[in-house]
C-alpha cells in the first residue's frame, strides 16, 4: 500500500520536493492544552509526559517559541526561526478574552471575532 507521501508525488509531478514537503507539513500553534513544546501544566505530570512521548513517537516535532509573524507559507518565531507549513492551525483559548468582548466588531457564535476566511 502506498504512503500518503508516495500518493502525493504521483498526483503532483511538477511540484519540487521542497514544496511537497512544505505542503505536507502541518503546524499547530497552541493556546490551550498544547502550548508550544509543552503540554500545559493544567494536566498532571503523568498525562503531560505520556502526551509528549506519544506525539514525539508519532513524528511530531515540538518547538517552544513565540510567533512573531505569520506568512502564507511560513511562520517566524521571535528567535527568527522559520517554520514552513502547508496547513496552519491556530488554537486559542476556550473563550474570548475581556478585550475581545469589548470590541465593537461582528462576533461569531461564542463571542469570538467573526472572520470570512
Amino acid at each position: 500500500m502506498a504512503s500518503q507521501e508516495e500518493n502525493f508525488r504521483v498526483i503532483t509531478p511538477r511540484i519540487s520536493e521542497d514544496e511537497k514537503k512544505r505542503l505536507l507539513h502541518s503546524t499547530i500553534i497552541g493556546g490551550g492544552p498544547i502550548e508550544a513544546n509543552e503540554i500545559r501544566l493544567s494536566f498532571n505530570i503523568v498525562v503531560r509526559q505520556y502526551a509528549t512521548k506519544h506525539l514525539t513517537k508519532c513524528g511530531a516535532h515540538l518547538k517552544k517559541g513565540v510567533v512573531k509573524e505569520v506568512y502564507p507559507k511560513k511562520i517566524v518565531l521571535s528567535d527568527v526561526t522559520d517554520i514552513p507549513y502547508g496547513l496552519l492551525v491556530w488554537s486559542t483559548a476556550v473563550g474570548p478574552s475581556n478585550f475581545i468582548k469589548s470590541l465593537n466588531l461582528p462576533k461569531s457564535h461564542g463571542g469570538r471575532i467573526g472572520i470570512d476566511e
